[in-house]
């Protein structure tokens, strides 16, 4: 009896600390912010990638991204739809960035708006706020 006690209290405290892990590989948080219709990303935690950027300023079409970095389409990102854990597109209109969630998110979309060099929007798998850099 002692020993199946033992077991249970391994199992459960295995499980508690396994998911934990799973909740840490899901979190993200990235800067977005643009220039000159260029969009700048910077991946603060949660990605494979560190920078990335696009130049937006002649382009209808969004730029599309998970976690290991940029898609050429929205099917590329159907194809590895398993491999990673959120996806993503960006539009750019004027000083408001855009996104559209497709996996991995508690949003669908978000947008926020940025007037500054000196603003970024910082998204996760919560959303976004848009804050200041400080330098």
């Amino acid at each position: 009896m002692t020993y199946l006690l033992l077991i249970k209290m391994i199992l459960v405290s295995y499980l508690v600390t396994n998911d934990n892990c799973m909740q840490d590989q899901l979190n993200f948080n990235i800067q977005a912010s643009h220039k000159h219709g260029t969009l700048y990303l910077v991946c603060e935690n949660g990605c494979a990638w560190k920078e990335l950027s696009f130049d937006l300023s002649h382009e209808d079409k969004p730029k599309f991204i998970d976690e290991f970095g940029t898609a050429m389409n929205e099917d590329d990102m159907k194809t590895n739809k398993g491999l990673a854990n959120f996806h993503f597109s960006f539009k750019l209109d004027q000083n408001k960035i855009h996104c559209e969630s497709t996996l991995g998110t508690h949003w669908d979309t978000i947008s926020f708006e940025c007037n500054s060099d000196k603003c970024y929007g910082l998204i996760s798998i919560g959303g976004v706020s848009v804050n200041t850099k400080s330098r």
